[in-house]
């Protein structure tokens, strides 16, 4: 997970930078390897709105990016989430109910010497005072996170998932709880002969993505290849069927994912200045 990009897109040329946002392709690996290229045209092709299941409506968000197409907000009519950058990348990720001029969520990212996300704490506002939630340490193995770290308030240790891959496709993920017992385990399935879209087209999605969760989230936008299935193996539950826990897609003519099922239900919808 390689930091943004804005205090590159200063040293060069802003043609050079013209894909140079969060949503956009860095011709960069999954995890964020040490030199992103900056491929021309696809500026043309920008994700213009971001839906997530609806949830007592205003699910649809509205993308906007700053002079350098980098994101700076999306915004729902019920939600606002903002992006605050820095001098070495996306500093900070805010929640807001539209409207509101005072953030209720807030999650702040740090990096490590070589530029790689390494650390991210999560806030809540109440009592008129940020209030420190809990914090994620990443663990990398070249290019690839091979580890996260979990600490609730305080240093309290809440466990870790430890991730295996194949290539570039995030293969296996364990999940173990704070005394190291294994608790889950997830076997990740593609289709090998499609590149992700998210993958060549819009890598910081992992990074930025104002939802995620630590399932789908992370193999659905940075692996290499399209996830198509997840096979989940938990102690004392029944075991995961065929027809559970499958991806499917709808493509714009340019390639692009415009919405995605998970499990028979929708789970994201994208549409595209290209569409």
């Amino acid at each position: 997970m390689k930091q943004s990009l804005l205090f590159i897109c200063t040293a060069f040329l802003l043609q050079s930078c013209s894909v140079g946002n969060l949503f956009e392709g860095l011709g960069d690996t999954p995890s964020g390897s040490g030199n992103p290229t900056f491929p021309q045209g696809q500026s043309a092709c920008r994700i213009k709105t971001f839906t997530v299941p609806a949830s007592g409506g205003g699910n649809v968000y509205q993308v906007t990016y700053n002079y350098f197409e980098m994101i700076t907000d999306m915004v729902s009519s019920l939600k606002k989430v903002k992006y605050v950058y820095n001098n070495t990348g996306l500093a900070s990720i805010e929640y807001y109910n539209t409207g509101n001029l005072q953030a209720y969520h807030r999650r702040d990212l740090s990096y490590d010497a070589s530029g790689y996300l390494s650390e991210e704490k999560n806030y809540d506002y109440t009592a008129g005072a940020w209030q420190y939630i809990d914090r994620t340490v990443y663990t990398y193995a070249g290019f690839k996170v091979v580890q996260k770290d979990k600490y609730a308030a305080g240093t309290t240790y809440t466990g870790k998932q430890t991730f295996d891959y194949t290539g570039e496709n995030i293969t296996t993920q364990k999940v173990y709880d704070a005394a190291g017992v294994l608790t889950a385990t997830y076997n990740y399935s593609y289709n090998l002969a499609r590149t992700n879209s998210f993958y060549n087209n819009f890598s910081q999605m992992t990074q930025v993505e104002p939802f995620p969760d630590d399932i789908t989230t992370m193999p659905f936008y940075s692996a290499r290849n399209e996830p198509v299935h997840i096979d989940a193996i938990i102690p004392g539950a029944p075991a995961t069927t065929p027809a559970q826990n499958n991806f499917t897609y709808t493509y714009n003519s340019s390639g692009m994912s415009n919405t995605v099922n998970y499990n028979g239900a929708f789970y994201r919808g994208f549409t595209h200045t290209c569409d």
